[in-house]
């Protein structure tokens, strides 16, 4: 966070529920990186495997979108995903990304690293029917940005995570 600046920093928690769409077909489609990043296309844009991670994780490189703002710099992240099935109680799994460092993807000049303190999708079956998403984001894009683009981005962030998801549930992606 820079003095004087909005904050980049966001946190997000959401409760979302599928009745459409068994747990097991949601945690495929999650947590199947090479199958979701050609539907997921907001969040997994030209995502690259660059290597072996800990917790039996992968680690990957993300560069993202660039930004439609010419004032808003590119940014990108390196992140490693791993699967937790026991922490977070009986029937719960969770896909999680935490930030890291690979000597293959230095930070380069013109994008913006950010720093993914933690992204958690964590997945259980609805009793109701379907399933149930408990997703927690806390994530710091960095660099500086205007006020109006932080707005305007926690307004629309949690609706557009969750038009993706919708866009894989209602396109079958977990098959």
């Amino acid at each position: 966070n820079i003095e004087g600046k909005p904050s980049t920093h966001f946190q997000i928690k959401l409760i979302e529920t599928y009745p459409e769409v068994s747990a097991d077909q949601f945690w495929e489609m999650t947590t199947n990186f090479e199958k979701r990043s050609a539907w997921d296309t907001e969040r997994l844009l030209n995502i690259e495997k660059i290597g072996d991670g800990e917790n039996n994780g992968t680690i990957y490189y993300m560069p993202g979108k660039a930004p439609p703002i010419p004032m808003v710099s590119e940014r990108d992240s390196v992140v490693n995903t791993w699967i937790d099935e026991t922490s977070f109680g009986e029937g719960k799994r969770a896909f999680i990304w935490s930030s890291v460092e690979h000597d293959s993807k230095p930070v380069v000049s013109g994008k913006v690293r950010a720093i993914v303190e933690v992204v958690a999708t964590i997945v259980e079956a609805n009793p109701a029917g379907g399933c149930l998403v408990n997703e927690y984001r806390s994530i710091d894009i960095a660099g500086s940005m205007i006020g109006m683009v932080i707005d305007k981005m926690s307004k629309m962030g949690p609706k557009r995570n969750f038009d993706e998801w919708c866009k894989g549930v209602n396109g079958n992606k977990w098959e």
